[in-house]
């Protein structure tokens, strides 16, 4: 789990820095579309929940 944990958050932050470009805050980056960014987090956040429910199933067996 901690390298899905890494990933997650660093699409936590590319999230982030978008929201502050909106702004007109923070450094210069490439993450300046919030849509896509979300939608990142979410296809991560939706691996994850996958990986745990495999996991579940195999322990239960």
């Amino acid at each position: 789990m901690g390298t899905w944990l890494q990933i997650l958050v660093e699409e936590v932050g590319e999230v982030a820095q978008a929201m502050q470009a909106q702004k007109g805050w923070g450094k210069e980056s490439d993450a300046d579309d919030l849509y896509t960014e979300l939608i990142h987090v979410a296809a991560v956040a939706v691996a994850i929940a996958e990986q745990v429910k495999e996991e579940r199933v195999m322990n239960e067996s």
